[in-house]
């Protein structure tokens, strides 16, 4: 989508209007273009746009802004009016745009392992940047930083995404107060990463309880009596879990992590 404004406005303009305007224009603040029938026209009071639809929205009755984001999915963009209107193109520089015009929020919509990504990103990239001032990295820290930016990157199955993400929330923590920085990205991180540990306590309990009133059933199940694990060889142990995996077509990686999330909840 071109962007443009007041002062460099191209004679499409004329066709948008017509398509998805009104004779009440006048002046035309902002024009983003996709084609001479599709984008979205910005006045004073009036926000036109043709997408999947058209609409005019009256800029006095929007509430608030939301950009929805998901892993692997585009974003949302949704105006809060007298009705939610949802746009599926990338409309950021409209909402920055709308954010100073008529001074409202945008609104971040996230779950909370895409929001310990997403925030993660942008505070490794600001250390990297030295945006946080009095910073002196050790090497250690460093490579902490370049590890952390390559898991950030990396192409996990959505189970494997969530538990790299909640041990992800905790390692950034860490990393934060060792370096005494504050900003709102780390505040909306802690938050995330808080709300995670509070679904990681419940779903161990969860886990305990249902272990304490099914013991005998499962261990029929799993082939094997928890009580002797205790006596096998670190071979033995290993071979369980394969077998264990095979048997229940688990991702070993995926349940040894878990294993350790679940062992770092009961001794926390």
């Amino acid at each position: 989508m071109n962007i443009y404004h007041t002062d460099n406005l191209p004679s499409s303009i004329g066709m948008a209007i017509y398509h998805y305007g009104d004779e009440h224009i006048r002046t035309v603040i902002s024009y983003g273009e996709i084609d001479q029938e599709h984008g979205y026209i910005l006045t004073s009071d009036q926000l036109y746009y043709s997408f999947d639809q058209k609409n005019i929205i009256s800029l006095q009755e929007i509430t608030s802004l939301t950009i929805k984001k998901q892993r692997n999915r585009n974003d949302q963009y949704i105006i809060h009016s007298l009705d939610d209107f949802i746009i599926k193109e990338d409309i950021s520089a409209l909402f920055d745009e709308l954010k100073e015009l008529i001074r409202v929020d945008i609104i971040l919509d996230m779950n909370p392992w895409d929001s310990i990504h997403y925030y993660s990103k942008i505070i490794l990239e600001d250390i990297k940047e030295d945006n946080y001032e009095d910073i002196a990295l050790t090497s250690l820290q460093e490579d902490q930083i370049e590890t952390y930016r390559e898991i950030l990157s990396g192409d996990f199955t959505e189970a494997d995404y969530r538990i790299e993400m909640e041990f992800m929330g905790d390692k950034m923590m860490s990393l934060v107060e060792e370096l005494e920085i504050d900003s709102e990205e780390i505040d909306a991180l802690e938050k995330a990463n808080n709300i995670l540990q509070q679904k990681q306590s419940e779903l161990f309990n969860q886990y305990q309880n249902m272990y304490l009133k099914n013991k005998d059933q499962l261990e029929n199940i799993m082939g094997f009596n928890l009580d002797d694990l205790e006596n096998k060889s670190p071979d033995e142990l290993n071979q369980m879990v394969d077998d264990l995996c095979n048997k229940f077509n688990l991702n070993k990686e995926s349940l040894m992590k878990m294993a350790q999330k679940m062992s770092n909840k009961k001794t926390g």
